[in-house]
C-alpha cells in the first residue's frame, strides 16, 4: 500500500511505491526475476535479479524526488537498472511513461482544483479548435522553456468565450503534472472581491496568504466586476510576493495589460508585463457555437 503526505500547499509527498501505472516502471519489473530467502533468522526478503546480466537490482522509486531535474519522474525508475542493457530497455518507455504521468496527474488534479466544466480539457483539446493553435504553441513553448524565463502567463481576449478560462486551466494542470503538485488554486476576481468583503479580519489575512503561498495560482477575470481601493492593493500585494517569490501565477482578464495600466493600476501592469508571457486569445464565442 502506498503511502502518501502532503505539505502545507498542496505538494505530494510520497513515502514508497509508485503513484500510478508507469510503462517504463512496468518494464524493469517485467525484466526481473523476482526470489524470496531468508537473509537471517527466518526473515524472508525479496531479491530481485536482471535478466540481462544476472546481477540484483537494487530499485527503489522515489518519485516525487525526481522532480527536481523535471524529468516526469522517469530517472528514478532508471537508476533502478543494473546494466546498460537495462537502461535501453526503459529509454524505450521514455514517451509513453511522460504520457501516462501526465494524463494520471491531471485527473487527479481536476478534482481537487479546477472548476467542473473545464475538468475535461486537455492540452491536445486545444489542437482541435482552430483558434486555439497559435495559443497551443506557445504554451508548449512555455513549458519547453522550463519556466524559468516567465513565472507567469496573461491570457486575455476583448470577446467572451473564447476559452481563456478553459486554457488557464490547462495550463495549470500541466505545469502542476510538470512539477510534481497535487493542486493548485482557482481564484474568480470579482468572488474575491465581494468574499473579502465579507470576510472576518482573521479570515481576510487567511485568505490572502492562501494565495500568497499556494505554487500556482489562476486569477480568473482579473478586472472585471466592481473593484475597490482595497482590492486592488490586495491583488498588488498577492502579485508582487508571488513574484519576489518566484511563484507561478496564470491570468485571464478581458482587459489588455495596457488597459489594466489604464483602468486598474499601474503598478499590477508593470508586475504583470514583468512576471508573464502573454498571450490574446482571438475568433468567435465558442459558447454561442457550441452544438
Amino acid at each position: 500500500m502506498m503511502e502518501q503526505e502532503k505539505d502545507k500547499y498542496g505538494s505530494l509527498v510520497e513515502r514508497r511505491g509508485n503513484c500510478f501505472k508507469s510503462p517504463a516502471f512496468k518494464m524493469l519489473l517485467k525484466n526481473v526475476t523476482t526470489t524470496s530467502e531468508i537473509i537471517y533468522d527466518d526473515v524472508m526478503a525479496d531479491k530481485n535479479i536482471c535478466k540481462f546480466c544476472g546481477e540484483q537490482s537494487l530499485f527503489c522509486y522515489d518519485f516525487h524526488a525526481a522532480f527536481i531535474n523535471n524529468d516526469f519522474g522517469f530517472n528514478a525508475i532508471v537508476e533502478g537498472a543494473c546494466c546498460k542493457k537495462m537502461e535501453i530497455e526503459l529509454e524505450k518507455c521514455r514517451k509513453s511513461h511522460i504520457k501516462e504521468y501526465i494524463k494520471y496527474c491531471t485527473s487527479t488534479i481536476d478534482k481537487l482544483s479546477t472548476p467542473v466544466i473545464y475538468r475535461d480539457f486537455t492540452m491536445s483539446s486545444l489542437k482541435e479548435i482552430e483558434q486555439h493553435k497559435k495559443a497551443e504553441k506557445q504554451i508548449r513553448d512555455y513549458f519547453k522553456k522550463g519556466l524559468k524565463e516567465k513565472l507567469g502567463v496573461y491570457i486575455f481576449s476583448k470577446k467572451n468565450g473564447t476559452g481563456k478560462t478553459a486554457t488557464a486551466c490547462i495550463i495549470c494542470k500541466t505545469a502542476c503534472a510538470y512539477l510534481g503538485y497535487r493542486k493548485y488554486e482557482f481564484m474568480n476576481y470579482p468572488e474575491f472581491v465581494s468574499k473579502y468583503e465579507q470576510a472576518s479580519f482573521e479570515d481576510k489575512e487567511d485568505l490572502l496568504n492562501i494565495y500568497k503561498r499556494i505554487r500556482i495560482l489562476l486569477i480568473d477575470d482579473l478586472g472585471k466586476g466592481r473593484s475597490t481601493v482595497t482590492s486592488i492593493s490586495n491583488i498588488y500585494d498577492i502579485i508582487n510576493t508571488r513574484n519576489n517569490n518566484r511563484k507561478i501565477t496564470i491570468f485571464t482578464s478581458n482587459l489588455s495589460i495596457t488597459e489594466i495600466s489604464k483602468s486598474f493600476d499601474s503598478s499590477v501592469a508593470s508586475r504583470l508585463f514583468e512576471m508573464t508571457e502573454i498571450i490574446e486569445m482571438d475568433g468567435k464565442d465558442l459558447r454561442l457555437t457550441r452544438e
